[in-house]
């Protein structure tokens, strides 16, 4: 049985303080969960605030402990936007064991040099996208300049709007490229002055890469995440083996201003590196002419952590509630879909006879996806249905493969460009408010969403591992071995126009939030047979209202 705790946290005034009071203890039928407790606390007068993480680890764990990663992280200084470990040590000081037999843990607690805020308290649309830039950049540059690659990008590993503890002398990674505040107002400062509009958390599943040898990294062969968020490869172990992935887009290109910003920050080598010169290639390289038979073995590669931030856009934009749109009563039919897909997606015991139910969000064409949303979030669903044809295809089969950080460069520059197209056109959003998704007609949908600690699912007791509360998978299938190829997974029909040439940008410069014409493209009917909810181990912000913390996280 997994002990779930849930404290509460008040606004103080004047001189923050740890303001914690025990509100109850939960028991859920769930052994894998990590038992994770992440708190806001202050180091008084000062007021630097912080986080402070309890977690039970487990003895026979497979990958680096968390303050090991933090500790190569930051060899050559700080990289900003990415949380830094102040100290770690036993709770109590000592060893305290909890568990029995195969499950014993031990309790360990960080104090983490940073806090900021849960991505459903954004102010606008405009200041998410800057956090998803950052992320984006942050990610990429850990995993080029670190060799250190995430492996659990969430809604709950990601903060915005960060606060940084003050440190005296503390040094600064060098190699750091310019952030999209940076890039945005063109003024590039020294080193030690540069903020991130992101914090990226919990590098405890992270994998540090061997040079020249990720193939063959047993790190790397492991599914790791929290199923919302999770890849499609990454889910079933192997790389996906559907028609989405024969087709492909082309590198999205810059209007004339955003290419001068970005050329300004990064220099025209970049930019020309990742830039198709060749007709009829993609990303540097050209999708295969049929399926892969045998498919390659699994490889949790850049590309999937992009693909999972890519997942955490679609949760805080599909719920982000505008400020001055008539509130909805309930969820359209559309949008309780939709999330019912995102919600109940779980990591299968058996990924050969699974398959995908978020496939179908990639079937979707643009005046889909905006039916989805607000009408004055109009130009946001044509931004994410943009993204979603760079995420769906399997670039694992591609010849040649494209460069590990070809989806960061990609969903980057559309992030600029509608940035840039909409300076003085953001969308005001009211904070730690969440659209309904729950439908009218019915009210087995869970109207809160979990990603801010709802209820759980009926699924949490069905017997499958990666549903529920355990919000992780660790582990290589069960009848094969980590680097063995696995057997075909689910095939996805392939629907002809949801990817025609027309949604390409090629030689023409064309802004990320121009729509072209309408495209005809069939919604398949989507299936989906379990539930999975999930609690957030996130610390929440100080609101002046009392709020839970659900403490679970995964094995």
């Amino acid at each position: 049985m997994e002990l779930r705790i849930n404290a509460c946290k008040y606004k103080q005034d004047a001189v923050r303080t740890p303001a914690l009071a025990l509100q109850q203890v939960n028991s859920v039928d769930d052994p894998w969960g990590r038992r994770t407790t992440a708190l806001c606390i202050s180091t008084g007068p000062s007021g630097d605030r912080l986080i402070s993480k309890e977690t039970c680890r487990h003895n026979g764990r497979r990958f680096k402990l968390e303050e090991e990663v933090s500790k190569h992280l930051y060899t050559k200084g700080a990289i900003t936007g990415v949380v830094q470990l102040k100290d770690c040590d036993h709770v109590r000081g000592e060893p305290l064991e909890i568990g029995l037999g195969d499950d014993i843990r031990r309790k360990m607690r960080l104090a983490l040099l940073a806090d900021g805020e849960y991505l459903r308290e954004a102010k606008s649309v405009n200041d998410l996208l800057k956090t998803f830039y950052d992320v984006l950049e942050g990610h990429r540059t850990v995993y080029l300049k670190r060799q250190d690659l995430h492996c659990d990008m969430s809604m709950f590993n990601a903060l915005m709007c960060p606060w940084w503890a003050k440190v005296e002398g503390r040094p600064v990674f060098k190699n750091k490229p310019p952030l999209i505040q940076e890039v945005l107002g063109e003024s590039f400062r020294n080193f030690e002055d540069c903020t991130a509009q992101c914090l990226v958390l919990d590098v405890d599943n992270s994998a540090i890469l061997r040079v020249g040898a990720m193939d063959e990294d047993q790190d790397l062969a492991y599914r790791s995440g929290k199923p919302i968020y999770m890849a499609r490869s990454v889910c079933v172990g192997k790389p996906q083996n559907n028609a989405l992935s024969l087709e492909g887009v082309r590198m999205p290109t810059l209007t004339e201003e955003a290419e001068r910003l970005y050329v300004k920050a990064y220099g025209q080598p970049r930019y020309d590196r990742f830039t198709d010169k060749i007709p009829y290639t993609f990303h540097g390289g050209n999708p295969p002419d049929e399926r892969p038979d045998p498919v390659p073995s699994f490889v949790h590669r850049a590309c999937h952590d992009a693909e999972s931030i890519f997942w955490t856009m679609l949760d805080a934009l599909l719920l982000a509630q505008p400020e001055f749109a008539d509130p909805e009563p309930h969820a359209s039919m559309l949008v309780a879909e939709l999330w019912k897909d995102l919600r109940e997606h779980f990591i299968p015991d058996q990924p050969s006879r699974y398959r995908d139910t978020r496939d179908a969000i990639f079937m979707m064409g643009d005046t889909q996806w905006e039916e989805h949303f607000h009408s004055v979030m109009r130009d946001v669903a044509y931004l994410l249905f943009r993204i979603s044809q760079l995420i769906a295809p399997e670039y694992e089969y591609w010849t040649p493969r494209p460069p590990d950080d070809h989806l960061h460069e990609a969903v980057q520059r559309l992030i600029l460009q509608y940035l840039v197209d909409h300076r003085d056109m953001d969308i005001s959003l009211l904070p730690g408010r969440s659209r309904p998704t729950q439908p009218k007609q019915n009210r087995n949908y869970e109207s809160t969403p979990i990603a801010t600690g709802g209820k759980l699912g009926p699924g949490t007791y069905d017997g499958r591992r990666g549903t529920g509360l355990r919000s992780s998978a660790q582990r290589p299938s069960k009848s094969q071995p980590a680097n063995a190829s696995r057997d075909s997974g689910s095939r996805t029909p392939f629907v002809a126009g949801s990817r025609r040439p027309g949604f390409e940008v090629t030689g023409s410069r064309t802004s990320a939030t121009s729509k072209p014409q309408e495209p005809v493209v069939v919604d398949p009917k989507r299936k989906s047979e379990s539930h999975c909810g999930r609690g957030s181990k996130r610390p929440k912000v100080f609101t002046g209202s009392r709020l839970p913390i659900d403490e679970v996280d995964e094995a």
